[in-house]
């Protein structure tokens, strides 16, 4: 399931330090936040359901790539959660 939050709602749950970030993506109870470095760079953090943070310090020349990198990363800790489980 993947939707689109607005940068405010990010700003209420996670605190008003996060003023880098610029809009938010829920993928499989994951939030996906590109951050926005200026001069056409990004990172992501992205939040597993429990709050915890999981930064990415790679830059990226677009939105989009940060966002997909972020989905990349998601995915692969849900496959190794679900390795673990057996």
């Amino acid at each position: 399931m993947t939707q689109s939050i607005d940068p405010g709602l990010l700003k209420r749950m996670y605190g008003s330090g996060i003023h880098l970030y610029t809009a938010g993506v829920l993928h499989e109870g994951w939030w996906i936040v590109p951050v926005d470095w200026g001069g056409g760079s990004y990172t992501v953090s992205c939040f597993d359901p429990r709050g915890t943070r999981h930064p990415n310090w790679q830059h990226y020349p677009s939105i989009e790539k940060a966002v997909a990198a972020g989905y990349k990363f998601v995915d692969h800790k849900i496959l190794e959660l679900s390795l673990f489980q057996y």
